[in-house]
């Protein structure tokens, strides 16, 4: 006769249950924890990743949390950056440290381009992410340069420190630039 716990593969002991579900039984604790020294599988059937908790891997207890339906097949992270082919290691979205990097510096610069209002508030010309500067109108105020730390900073700094800016092109921020020392 097997143990009570319907995962369980060990010979009953006492009441219905293997040794060590039966300690369990007598102290009160959980009996759906995974004994030392077994890895148990999830309970969906045909899924082979680890028990987590509940009899479910952590993507199918997800999705019963979440209320899901548990058959939807799951998605599994490919560990090759999309951009390169090499392993992905510390990025995300699929890429490799080094293109997740140049993904955010251009999505989080195209965010706060078009927050600043999307061209040059001076010559008010449209131009490629790659030619825009941030200038800071008042430098006591500037907290930290918004080009160096696009990718370390939060959006919400970077949207806060880039309101103290105007967006200029490259031309027109050297020009002012070149203007103030000048004078």
């Amino acid at each position: 006769m097997k143990c009570k716990i319907d995962w369980c593969n060990r010979d009953a002991r006492a009441r219905g249950f293997c040794y060590a579900h039966y300690k369990r039984f007598l102290k009160g604790t959980s009996l759906d924890r995974p004994i030392k020294g077994e890895l148990k599988k999830c309970k969906v059937p045909g899924c082979n990743n680890a028990y987590l908790s509940m009899g479910f891997c952590n993507a199918h207890y997800i999705r019963y949390r979440k209320g899901k339906d548990l058959n939807t097949p799951i998605w599994v992270r490919k560990k090759i950056c999309i951009d390169c082919g090499s392993k992905t290691g510390n990025g995300g979205q699929g890429r490799c440290r080094q293109h997740y990097k140049q993904f955010l510096k251009k999505a989080r610069s195209e965010m706060l381009i078009k927050a600043l209002g999307g061209r040059c508030q001076k010559c008010q010309k449209i131009y490629p992410i790659g030619v825009y500067d941030f200038h800071h109108t008042n430098p006591k105020n500037k907290k930290f340069s918004i080009s160096s730390q696009i990718t370390n900073k939060s959006e919400d700094e970077l949207l806060k420190e880039a309101k103290k800016c105007h967006l200029l092109c490259a031309n027109c921020h050297r020009i002012l630039h070149f203007g103030e020392f000048n004078e």
